[in-house]
This record gives structure tokens, C-alpha cells and sequence, in this order.
């Protein structure tokens, strides 16, 4: 699931950070059915999605090989929101068909990566990119009768900042 968010740090060691952050990521797909023998005008279709909210709380810890360049780690707890709609007229708002469900799962992830640094003014200040790999573990999300979301598999993030 692809998603987009903002991360913050604030550094309590030399080389440790507390990290907290909010990713949001979003699914959709239509499906179309209908035109059978029995329904023969009865063309539909059904909009269907997924949303998620994560936010994180945690640590990071770097090693700083070079001023341009710190690999790091991090661990972080992780706080799912996530949320399921069925609806069968996105055009809709109010639609007494549609169907929405929701679930918290609580979970953890630990990461790897890189940070390329431009500093600048004496080291005061330093634009930052980062790639980070890791594994994401949450517990199963339950949406009642539309049934159950495995919440864990590998995480991927690229980003941009400010180092201060």
C-alpha cells in the first residue's frame, strides 16, 4: 500500500533520536457486474476501498560514517487505523447501501537505512534524503462480517527533510 506522511525527530543522544510520524494510504477499485439472463437491465457496479492511518512512535539510532552520509536503525511502535467501504453508488453521499467498517490493531516495525546530508552554515543545518527497509508486524484487523486483514509485510520509505 503505497502512502504518504511526515516524520520528526528530537534528538536525546548524540546518535539517538525519538522519532514520532503519521503515514496515510488509500486503495480503491470498481468493480462492474450484472446483464445476466435473470437481471438483464440490472447493470451496477461497486466501488470498493481501503484506507489506512499509522502513527508511530519510537527510536533511531545512527552511526555517522560521514558527514554527507549516516546508516541508521529504528524501532517503533505502531498505532492502525484502518477502514473498509463497500458501496454500490460512489456518486452518492448518503448512500443507505454502502458499508463501512473499522479497526485499530496495534503493532511494531524495525528499520534499516541510509541518510545523504547537505550541510550547510558550518554544520548548523543540513538538507536530508533517506531509504529505509524493514519489516512492519500488526495485529489482525477484524471488519466484522467483511472478514479479516493481515496487518505485516515489508516497508519501503524515501523522504525528504530538514536537519537541524
Amino acid at each position: 500500500l503505497a502512502s504518504y506522511g511526515v516524520r520528526a525527530g528530537f534528538a536525546v543522544h548524540d546518535r539517538v533520536a525519538v522519532i514520532a510520524g503519521w503515514h496515510h494510504g488509500a486503495q480503491g477499485t470498481r468493480a462492474e457486474f450484472g446483464g445476466t439472463d435473470l437481471y438483464e437491465d440490472a447493470d451496477s457496479r461497486l466501488a470498493m476501498a481501503y484506507y489506512n492511518d499509522t502513527i508511530s512512535l519510537g527510536a533511531k539510532a545512527d552511526w555517522p560514517v560521514a558527514v554527507w552520509f549516516q546508516p541508521y536503525a529504528t524501532i517503533q511502535g505502531l498505532g492502525i487505523m484502518s477502514k473498509v467501504r463497500l458501496d454500490d453508488d460512489a456518486t452518492t453521499d448518503d448512500n443507505l447501501n454502502q458499508i463501512e467498517r473499522s479497526a485499530f490493531s496495534p503493532g511494531a516495525a524495525a528499520t534499516g537505512g541510509v541518510e545523504f546530508r547537505v550541510p550547510f552554515n558550518h554544520n548548523e543545518w543540513a538538507l536530508a534524503s533517506h531509504l529505509e527497509l524493514g519489516y512492519h508486524l500488526g495485529s489482525s484487523a477484524s471488519f466484522d462480517e467483511l472478514g479479516v486483514l493481515s496487518n505485516r509485510g515489508l516497508v519501503f520509505r524515501w523522504g525528504l527533510g530538514a536537519r537541524f
